[in-house]
């Protein structure tokens, strides 16, 4: 499959790896597409890629989700500079996805590294994007950083120096945003195009340019007037970033501390947590779960108390009690797969003497120490089954499998882990499954890439 970064390896050889990717697939030989000759696939030069995310990064190192209608969008060009992506101007983004927009990716013949990062920041200061917040400014305060130019960067180097980079990073938006801004001059005129004095069409493509980026978007972004009205007297929550509201950890009439919990919204395949800034009783909440809310609009409506203070830090203790729905759901489908609730089935064990899988597997591995793989997944029979009925009778598939260790007390804990495979009896007498299949295959190859023994539980009725 392809990586991510494949944009690097095409820059820097020359090949187009999707398009081979699909000429093999329909049966093309590597010589039939020029791959077996000395010397294809060299690299010539260096590249950089650089992701272009709708995301901005907070002085503590949060990551904050972007969202809207792009009301700009114009990519980079020239030699040596690239853009994979699929904005367009218009275009409304969704939470439901990755917060990736594009990649810009530089390329030089050189073996000059400063040369390739100086050109991919010279591309994204020349991409524009409006209309939502994205990471450009921090990804060019990267680019040229001296531990960046000079090789020494590291995995936690974002994390240890994350307040510096997005102070520079602030630093560089706003020259960046100047840099775009093109208001009238004092003599009537608009812009300029300086930069081709004696090109004739200059002054038409220029006109058409700003007409393109002046034009509104399909889906206009919300203005704070449209936004939600509250009761009187109340103060809007605001969400910082567009997202789906997963859940509601509160209801109308309740009271609420500063720095509780009110609600978790879910962008770009992360939840985030929405918390009270002040303290007060909940008298509206517009937005229902499961709807996506826009940045800066009204979560719900507080009507501001008065608290002491050390109420206030009374109420910040955690209720390790308290369940989301979300996790109540997946402890819920957990437990169909426990032998605590399938008695009957445990029954029928113990009348015949014997014991169940997970007895086995939980006598043999440490205590612990057992990480379940593919423990959620059932039987392929819902043409023919319920959903309930497979819930309660085929549970994991009749395979329960993971890793843990064994004697660990004797052994580092490198070489005290094992793979163990048990076949559940008491789901179709044993019989592989579909999913059991491939999750013995997929266990089977982990085994052998890791080097490490396995124990097989392989009873069976078949």
């Amino acid at each position: 499959r392809l990586q991510v970064e494949h944009t690097v390896t095409e820059e820097v050889t020359g090949v187009d790896i999707c398009c081979c990717q699909i000429q093999l697939a329909a049966g093309a030989s590597l010589a039939d597409i020029g791959l077996d000759a000395v010397g294809v696939g060299l690299p010539r030069g260096r590249a950089i890629q650089a992701r272009v995310n709708l995301e901005t990064l907070q002085a503590d190192g949060t990551v904050i989700p972007a969202g809207g209608v792009l009301s700009a969008y114009v990519p980079p060009g020239g030699r040596g500079v690239r853009v994979d992506g699929f904005g367009y101007t218009g275009y409304a983004t969704s939470p439901s996805f990755d917060s990736l927009l594009a990649k810009v990716i530089a390329h030089t013949s050189s073996q000059d590294f400063g040369a390739a990062a100086a050109r991919t920041s010279r591309a994204l200061g020349e991409f524009r994007i409006d209309g939502v917040g994205t990471n450009i400014p921090f990804l060019q305060t990267l680019l040229n950083h001296p531990a960046f130019l000079a090789g020494e960067m590291h995995t936690r180097f974002v994390d240890e120096n994350a307040a510096e980079l997005v102070r520079l990073a602030d630093e560089r938006a706003s020259r960046r945003h100047d840099s775009f801004d093109e208001p009238a001059s004092n003599d009537g005129t608009l812009g300029t195009v300086a930069d081709a004095p004696h090109d004739p069409l200059a002054v038409f493509t220029h006109g058409q340019a700003r007409k393109q980026l002046a034009k509104p978007a399909s889906e206009p972004l919300a203005t704070p007037s449209a936004q939600l009205q509250g009761p009187p007297g109340c103060v809007a929550v605001l969400v910082k970033m567009q997202g789906r509201l997963v859940n509601l950890a509160v209801g109308v009439g309740e009271q609420v501390h500063k720095g509780q919990l009110l609600a978790v919204v879910e962008a770009m395949k992360m939840e985030h947590d929405v918390k009270a800034d002040i303290g007060g009783i909940v008298r509206q909440i517009p937005i229902p779960v499961g709807k996506v809310i826009q940045a800066g609009f009204p979560l719900l409506f507080l009507q501001e108390t008065e608290q002491q203070d050390h109420a206030a830090v009374e109420d910040d203790d955690i209720d390790l009690d308290f369940v989301r729905s979300d996790l109540a759901q997946l402890f819920e489908r957990r437990a169909y797969t426990l032998d605590e609730n399938r008695p009957k089935a445990v029954e029928r064990r113990r009348k015949t003497g014997q014991r169940t899988a997970r007895e086995n597997v939980e006598d043999l591995c440490d205590p612990g120490s057992f990480v379940e793989y593919g423990g959620l997944v059932l039987a392929r029979q819902r043409r023919r089954r319920t959903a309930q009925w497979l819930l309660e009778n085929s549970p994991a598939d009749g395979l329960v499998t993971g890793l843990g260790t064994v004697n660990s007390h004797l052994f580092d804990a490198e070489r005290a882990r094992i793979m163990v495979l048990a076949y559940d009896y008491t789901v179709f007498a044993g019989t592989q499954g579909s999913s059991n299949h491939y999750k013995k295959d997929r266990m089977l190859r982990l085994a052998a890439r890791l080097r490490l023994p396995v124990c097989l539980f392989s009873e069976g009725g078949g």
